[in-house]
């Protein structure tokens, strides 16, 4: 694959370790705490995200995953600052890929308390099993362990910058999104849902999308694409939500 501009685009040549709130969340995933009461929830891919010690704060059962969760504090402390400005860096020189409030001081600072309370819950919570160091394909938990499980900014978002994505060479392939979704199906006995299903390149979904929806591999689940809230990327509107069918 040529070498690509990376200057003038959002781009990058590895996953970013970045992080969102539970209000995020929230507009990501049509998420309603309230029935959330009583069910067991995965958050993989999460990076330095609050959500899972927002939901632990406040009585919810959240494990969170992530590949980076081997490194110690510090280590995690100077990965997340060095992201951020590799993002300010190149948000800059492709604003319009954003919506204006994802460009806005107060989206930022968000975004920075974030991870602040991300960092000081990371050792405790890694102590106590919330934190697992884990990558897709192949999680760490037993089949059918969780009752909803969520996968932020990672899938379709982490592909080539050619078919709208944000990576400079291609890492993530058709089969490894195909074989990532079969993972987090299979450690969930409710629904899984991943946002967004599109890049930042192309005002369309992603084409990974439409092919699983034709993939005989996900004959026995129920795949819908849902409306969300939330605004960041430019026309990343809408989430991918999979359930099993029911047996009839």
């Amino acid at each position: 694959m040529t070498k690509l501009d990376e200057s003038q685009h959002f781009a990058f040549a590895m996953v970013l370790f970045l992080g969102r709130d539970l209000a995020e969340y929230r507009d990501m995933f049509n998420l309603d705490q309230a029935e959330l009461r009583g069910k067991r929830i995965l958050d993989c891919a999460a990076g330095p995200s609050s959500f899972a010690c927002e939901m632990y704060l406040s009585g919810f059962d959240v494990t969170a995953c992530d590949p980076m969760y081997g490194g110690s504090l510090e280590e995690l402390l100077a990965i997340c600052d060095q992201d951020v400005q590799k993002v300010g860096q190149r948000q800059q020189k492709a604003a319009r890929l954003f919506h204006d409030y994802a460009l806005s001081s107060e989206f930022k600072n968000r975004k920075s308390s974030s991870r602040r309370q991300f960092l000081a819950d990371y050792i405790e919570g890694k102590e106590s099993g919330r934190y697992v160091r884990a990558s897709l394909p192949q999680l760490p938990f037993a089949d059918q362990s969780f009752d909803l499980v969520l996968c932020a900014n990672f899938l379709f978002l982490y592909t080539p910058l050619a078919s709208g994505g944000m990576l400079i060479e291609d890492r993530f392939d058709f089969d490894f999104h195909k074989n990532a979704v079969l993972e987090l199906m299979r450690v969930c006995r409710g629904e899984a849902r991943i946002y967004p299903i599109k890049g930042p390149h192309h005002d369309e979904q992603h084409d990974y999308v439409e092919r699983l929806f034709e993939d005989e591999s996900m004959r026995e689940f129920e795949l819908m694409v849902d409306s969300v809230t939330y605004r960041d990327i430019r026309h990343a509107h809408h989430m991918l939500r999979l359930s099993r069918r029911s047996a009839e």
